[in-house]
């Protein structure tokens, strides 16, 4: 029994393979992105893609975003990391 399921998100598409995203409790900034298919093993770190994503949505401290939240993920990065 789970008392508090977390619902599955919807995506809402952007231009340019950018994806705008709603955090839900529980997630962490480096799923979300691994959620929108990131397989890459530069995700973490001062020069990694979850950084970048920060940076581009104001986030100060990538590992503290809050629910409710609306963050813009850009594809066409991935190949980047």
């Amino acid at each position: 029994y789970n008392p508090d399921p977390t619902p599955t998100p919807t995506p809402t598409p952007t231009p340019s393979g950018k994806v705008s995203h709603t955090v839900v409790r529980g997630e962490t900034l480096g799923g979300i992105i691994r959620g929108y298919g990131y397989t890459g093993n530069k995700l973490f770190g001062d020069s990694g893609l979850a950084q970048r994503v920060a940076d581009e949505n104001s986030i100060k401290w990538r590992g503290l975003i809050y629910p409710n939240t609306t963050i813009v993920i850009d594809k066409s990065l991935f190949s980047q990391y």
